[in-house]
């Protein structure tokens, strides 16, 4: 016994033997003539990291590596463009960190206005703890500024990797904060101004 059925805009054959009985025997077979189109469509899921913590506050850069709850960051090279470190972050400075590119000779007002036109900031939260690997050193070169502006309540503090307790004891063993000098007639290298110990200040270093 053959019937044909029309469903859904498809037309469909169907040829039915039916088994143990007098009208017919055998398998049933199903044909479908026709395009079958799955209009499912899959969910969309969102599966962009939600940052949160320590992590969502810093900032990430070439210079500057995090581990994995942010809590502390190793900054090494050339800081090249303007940046801020974050309070809640302890920054370990490891080798010499050069803020800016401007730690070269130069010879006229000309080369100087360069300099201090492709100057950077590195901008120092309240309250942040930077400290110092036995190699550490923090130098701000020609043109570039270091702003650090810290409170009693929320100081900015250099010291070394070493020192927990901020004893007298180890009050000395801190990175060096070395400030290059605007002068124009200056040979790369040559300093105006060195920082030990706790820092609570502004410091520009613009000319």
């Amino acid at each position: 016994m053959k019937t044909k059925l029309l469903a859904a805009g498809l037309l469909t054959s169907l040829t039915l033997t039916g088994c143990g009985d007098s009208e017919s025997a055998g398998d049933i077979t199903v044909t479908i003539a026709g395009d079958i189109t799955n209009n499912t469509t899959a969910p969309v899921t969102d599966t962009t990291d939600v940052v949160t913590g320590l992590c969502a506050a810093v900032t990430e850069a070439s210079f500057v590596s995090f581990n994995d709850d942010c809590s502390q960051a190793v900054v090494t090279g050339t800081i090249n463009t303007d940046y801020s470190m974050a309070s809640g972050t302890q920054y370990v400075l490891s080798g010499v960190v050069q803020v800016g590119l401007g730690n070269k000779e130069i010879s006229s007002q000309a080369e100087m206005d360069l300099i201090v036109s492709q100057g950077v900031t590195l901008t120092i939260e309240p309250g942040t703890d930077v400290r110092g690997a036995a190699d550490g050193v923090l130098l701000v070169a020609r043109g570039s500024k270091l702003e650090a502006i810290g409170t009693a309540a929320q100081p900015i503090t250099f010291s070394s990797l070493a020192d927990e307790d901020y004893t007298p004891e180890t009050a000395g063993v801190i990175a060096n904060v070395t400030i290059i000098g605007g002068d124009a007639a200056n040979s790369a290298g040559e300093f105006g101004m060195r920082l030990r110990g706790s820092v609570t200040a502004a410091i520009h270093n613009s000319a």
